[in-house]
Order: C-alpha cells, then structure tokens, then sequence
C-alpha cells in the first residue's frame, strides 16, 4: 500500500460544529453527518466536480431519522443501507429498505458463524440448545457495501478475533439471508494503529490510518495470480 499526500482545502459546508463520515450518494452527491451538542444529523450535497465544493447542502430528515452514527452504505440498486449505531452495550451495523419513498425501520444485520448468529446479550441456538452469548465480538463502525452488495467493509476493534491494533478493517460476505462471520482482511494493511473509512473502487481499497495523533490517507491494490 502507498500513502497518498493530498493539499486539503476547506468546503462550504464546514461550521462550527462537527462534519465528518461522508459517503456517496446518489450521482454527484454526498451524504455526511453534522454532529452538533445535542444532535446528529444527516446531510446531502452536490459535487461541483470543476471546484470539488460541495452546493445545495441540506438536511436529509428520512436518515437523520434513522439516527447512523458514521458513513451510510448503499447497495448497488440504493434499496438498500447499512450504517451503525449504538446500543447500551455496543456499536452495532443495521440495515434499512426503501419502500414506499421511504427508510424502514433499521434491523439488526445477523452476523453468524457456524450458523449461529452471535451478537453481544441475543439469545442464539445451536443443536438444540438454547443459551445467552456472554462475550461480546466487538463494536463496529463506518461501514462501506461492495458494489454488488455481497461484502460490507468496516472497522472494529475485535480484540479476541485477531486485531492488530486498536481498530483493523474487516468483511463479511454475504451467505442467504446472514452473513458470515468477520474477516480480517490483511494483515499487510492492518497495523498496531487504527484503520477505518474503507472504500473500495475496482482493484483499491482506500482507508485511513491514525497513528501519533494525526490521520492519513492511504491506497492498497488487491493482489492478483497471475
């Protein structure tokens, strides 16, 4: 992987609170969220692609509604979301559909291994037996959909599942109606620092890596055989 060197320049949308987690949309358009002191909001923009500013900034009152707390990921066809959002216990992904104009209420994507899904307190089975799951597999954030909706990317600090550091970036793909259990998916990208934001365009996975402090921008390509 190499690390990119960008000049930043500030965009219009910038206040004085804080904006961050932007995703794509719909053609030329942007979602982020705006967190204030007491709320969390979802915005959407258009790209001026000559400029790269974005126009037309307004809030997104379906999403907001929804309450994400990080980038939202659309499938292919945009029927479908994935976003994260806490419970008492942890950061956990979600799903949501639109239908009839718009979001349905979001439900808890299952993310099973061995065919029992495991999420922190739900009650799973397993031939037969009914128990509790008491460990809790780690929280997840900012997740980004393949664009034939059958991978989800996103950050987590899995610590008894192999995390290199204090968040690596994982997959699941998708298996029916559940996916399937959490994939760390390099340990040549995964550091002792903290890896989030994966997006993914054709064969390059971009991601950002915090380490003393400060945030960078880098670019991995995938291997191929031959």
């Amino acid at each position: 992987y190499d690390s990119l060197t960008y000049q930043p320049e500030g965009v219009k949308v910038n206040s004085g609170v804080q904006e961050y987690a932007i995703s794509p949309f719909e053609k030329d358009k942007i979602l982020f969220v705006k967190k204030g002191k007491k709320s969390v909001e979802v915005y959407e923009g258009t790209v001026d692609v000559a400029t790269g500013n974005v126009k037309g900034c307004k809030r997104n009152k379906n999403l907001t509604e929804l309450a994400p707390e990080g980038t939202i990921a659309f499938d292919e066809n945009g029927k479908t979301i994935y976003f994260t959002k806490s419970t008492k216990k942890a950061s956990v992904l979600y799903e949501s559909s639109y239908k009839n104009k718009q979001w349905t209420k979001p439900k808890k994507v299952v993310i099973a291994t061995r065919d029992i899904p495991r999420a922190y307190g739900d009650f799973v089975a397993d031939a037969g037996w009914r128990f509790k799951a008491t460990e809790k597999v780690g929280d997840i954030y900012n997740p980004f959909v393949s664009k034939d909706g059958k991978t989800i990317y996103f950050s987590s600090d899995m610590a008894n599942e192999g995390t290199r550091g204090g968040r690596d970036i994982w997959c699941i793909e998708k298996s029916g109606k559940s996916w399937n259990y959490p994939t760390n998916i390099s340990q040549n990208i995964n550091s002792l620092a903290d890896e989030d934001y994966a997006f993914v365009d054709g064969d390059k996975l971009y991601f950002s890596r915090k380490e003393n402090g400060s945030n960078k921008l880098y670019v991995a390509k995938k291997e191929t055989d031959n």
